[in-house]
């Protein structure tokens, strides 16, 4: 008896007798050559696999360029299977609460022992119906064990009003579990400084493996006026118009932080970026930062396609590497977002976490987009305390720590 299959015109074939040399039935001897056979096509998989390889390294620098290079893992193992393999495991049982029910909202908010203190006030505007919504889910992302420790002692003994779903978990103990040792290592140096981005993306990360829709990250230093779901429902809102917003980029650190950012993507796509802000310009917490699951999705497959995966693209992160300005960046590079630049607004001086109510005012009436929060310095300003604030159309505000900054007001 015999078998046939089908070999592209492509591949090149041992040069045999009766060998195909276009796409055509290539037949399979009788029986007793079977294994010489197998043998044969087993050697032409593996020179295949080794020229797939050697064109995809290739293909990476030209495109990539020499960032991508030194990954060890080849290219082709990084499609969508594999990087939702990498996310899955966040979810690890042993990383995960599992007496807290599923949540489709997810609220982050990173944070170490000298902010410690900032819980107790970040949720003190709401009422106790408010903090048992069964739609958010609020994660308190430590770094490591001890200080997840210290920050659940803190809250049995301190922190009354938080939210009924709330969890703290340490960043070294999730990639770990998920054995995500990239990233942990990284973390566990604070490499480049970037332990708060790191923190960041991760928790965003596992947010999303454990069935989110929608995560918002916000610091410590963040006072919340409106119930959880109100606070979501605006931000949403927001988000669906599509649109970011930057301003100028007066000082060093700005500077660095977009180049960095940018930078983070390929060379093509970092001239793109150029050409998208025109300039050094700086887009930080103008809005609350907010990740949609889908676009999150596509922004991970692009990271992981561009350095390996997941846990190879988050350990290369470092302090300049803003975690939402590059899930910004990615949605600008696809195309079916914008980016408005405010300084004809406001100035070639301001930067975009540092602007005056009538800043935002004005935003509003030019724009029709008001940003889910502002800083404590605006919230001061026009006599606009904190209900003036909700009623102004504001659900946060941040920057609560920066009191000295009202002298300048």
């Amino acid at each position: 008896m015999s078998a046939e299959i089908l070999i592209d015109s492509d591949l090149s074939l041992p040069e045999t007798e009766g060998a195909a040399t276009s796409s055509e039935s290539y037949q399979i001897p009788e029986s007793e050559d079977i294994v010489f056979t197998v043998k044969r096509l087993e050697k032409l998989l593996v020179k295949v696999e080794r020229e797939n390889k050697i064109l995809l390294h290739a293909f990476r620098e030209s495109v990539f360029g020499k960032k991508a290079v030194d990954v060890g893992n080849p290219l082709i193992q990084y499609g969508e299977p594999v990087w939702r393999e990498e996310l899955n495991r966040l979810a690890n049982p042993g990383s995960v609460d599992s007496t807290l029910p599923k949540q489709t909202r997810h609220l982050l908010i990173p944070i170490h022992l000298p902010k410690i203190f900032h819980i107790s006030s970040i949720f003190s505007f709401l009422s106790k119906a408010e903090l048992d919504t069964e739609d958010v889910r609020v994660t308190l992302v430590a770094t490591g064990t001890y200080e997840r420790e210290v920050i659940e002692r803190y809250l049995e003994v301190a922190a009354s009003a938080v939210p009924r779903h709330c969890e703290v978990i340490s960043a070294l103990e999730v990639t770990e579990a998920a054995g995500w040792t990239r990233l942990g290592d990284a973390l566990a140096k604070n490499q480049g400084g970037g332990c708060i981005n790191m923190k960041k993306l991760l928790s965003v990360c596992r947010a999303f493996a454990l069935g989110a829709d929608q995560v918002c990250c916000i610091d410590a230093d963040t006072l919340l006026l409106k119930s959880l779901d109100s606070f979501f429902d605006q931000i949403e809102t927001n988000y669906a118009k599509k649109t970011f917003f930057s301003a100028g980029s007066p000082i060093d650190i700005t500077k660095s932080t977009y180049r960095a950012s940018a930078n983070f993507f390929s060379p093509r796509d970092e001239g793109k970026l150029d050409g998208i802000y025109g300039s050094d310009r700086y887009s930080w917490f103008f809005d609350i930062p907010f990740y949609a699951r889908e676009d999150f999705f596509e922004f991970l497959q692009h990271v992981a396609f561009l350095y390996g995966g997941v846990d190879e693209a988050w350990a290369r992160l470092t302090w300049n590497h803003f975690d939402h300005i590059l899930y910004v960046n990615y949605l600008l590079l696809r195309g079916d977002f914008k980016l408005v630049d405010l300084v004809p607004i406001v100035g070639d001086g301001k930067i975009t976490d540092d602007l005056d109510l009538s800043h935002l005012d004005r935003v509003q009436d030019i724009h029709e987009y008001r940003p889910v929060w502002l800083t404590l310095t605006a919230a001061t300003q026009d006599d606009t305390g904190g209900k003036q604030c909700v009623s102004r159309g504001f659900s946060a505000i941040y920057h609560v720590d920066r009191v000295s900054s009202l002298s300048d007001a």
